[in-house]
């Protein structure tokens, strides 16, 4: 009887998050969002200290930790799966 399989054959299987460039690729465009959202939160020509701009920079200054810290795990993620963007 013949088989279809070759027994000297492997198979290599990597795991989903190395394997797959687009949960990174998410990953990067969150960030690139995120990092939007602060410049605009923050960029504004006229400062008066009213109590609501203080609050949109503090915002603001938040969605650029969460940025910065979302491209540093895509940056981390790229070097894990021995692609270095």
């Amino acid at each position: 009887m013949m088989s279809s399989q070759n027994a000297n054959e492997r198979y290599v299987v990597l795991p989903w998050w190395r394997a797959r460039p687009l949960p990174w690729a998410v990953l990067v465009v969150v960030s690139i969002v995120l990092t939007g959202i602060a410049l605009e939160r923050t960029a504004f020509f006229v400062y008066e200290p009213f109590p609501e701009f203080i609050e949109r920079l503090r915002v603001g200054r938040l969605f650029m930790l969460a940025g910065s810290a979302t491209s540093l795990a895509a940056a981390v993620w790229s070097q894990v799966r021995g692609n270095p963007l």
